[in-house]
């Protein structure tokens, strides 16, 4: 739990670096998306070991595994940063089949490529924005796809 006045997850920035993520090329994810980075605790690494301590101390994921449409597909998802042709970045979201194939992303407009991560409630996906402050969107299936469902910050 955070405790200090610098919160590091406020501030952290990583420039997309990949045109692909293993098979997944950026243009797959948003016809518009240029490069990509993945934001990963496991080698190599996105952030310090104890960065990823703070992450899983406030029981937050950068890698989910589950069956969140009840398709009885195991989805793998994943976060990343990308970038646009046009020089924008991108916080973005997606799930790959277990063999890597792609079967869902999201993304939503940001000033700067910072931290994301997922929270998982029981069968609900969130993807927080920030650690501790409340910010998040819930992905939910609507029958055909998954949506952000930004609804109300949690305080």
């Amino acid at each position: 739990m955070w405790r200090g006045a610098y919160a590091w997850w406020l501030t952290y920035k990583v420039e997309p670096k990949s045109m692909n993520f293993k098979n997944i090329e950026a243009t797959a994810l948003n016809s518009d998306f240029k490069k990509i980075s993945i934001l990963s605790c496991k080698l190599p690494a996105t952030f310090s070991a104890e960065e990823c301590a703070e992450i899983d101390g406030n029981n937050l994921s950068l890698t989910v595994e589950g069956d969140f449409n009840s398709d009885g597909i195991i989805e793998i998802w994943r976060i990343g940063v990308a970038k646009s042709k046009q020089g924008q970045y991108y916080k973005v979201l997606f799930a790959t089949s277990k063999d890597g194939k792609l079967l869902h992303s999201l993304s939503t407009k940001y000033d700067r490529p910072g931290f994301s991560a997922f929270l998982v409630r029981g069968d609900a996906l969130s993807w927080v924005m920030c650690m501790e402050c409340g910010h998040l969107a819930d992905v939910v299936w609507s029958g055909e796809t998954f949506m952000l469902d930004w609804g109300e910050d949690y305080g």
